[in-house]
């Protein structure tokens, strides 16, 4: 493949990414692989992520460590003393999942939370606006 093209398929695939990034968030079910503090999982459209300060618990950093494995249930307790007020009732009225299924990505930009195609186009279209500006 020639250098040029392999710089355009680079940039194509980079771009993509960031628009999965821009327009998912975790779902959670068991917990196991979402950050408390660096992922989008929370529901609350700014950010979508914790903006209390990280503290050390201890499966830190995981959402895992919120759960009561035994009960199914947040750690009310746990969840009020390591986020702010807000971020804690918002995360215990996250319902949890018996089966205790693995975490999944959803699509924010549709209320099922699945991906298409024209809700990709909205979100890759700031980007796009953004790199083009950033070029002139």
């Amino acid at each position: 493949m020639k250098p040029y093209r392999v710089k355009k398929l680079t940039r194509s695939i980079h771009s993509s990414l960031e628009v999965i990034r821009k327009g998912t968030r975790g779902h959670v079910g068991n917990g196991k692989t979402i950050h408390i503090w660096e992922d989008k999982w929370l529901h609350t459209p700014t950010t979508y992520k914790a903006i209390s300060p990280p503290r050390c618990i201890d499966d830190f950093p995981m959402v895992f460590a919120l759960i009561d494995q035994d009960t199914k249930r947040w750690k009310a307790g746990l969840v009020r003393e390591t986020l702010l007020p807000f971020e804690a009732n918002t995360i215990l009225n996250i319902p949890l999942s018996y089966s205790f299924s693995d975490d999944k990505l959803i699509w924010l930009r549709n209320k099922r939370g699945e991906f298409s195609v024209r809700s990709a186009y909205y979100v890759a279209l700031p980007l796009v606006v953004t790199n083009n500006e950033g070029e002139s």
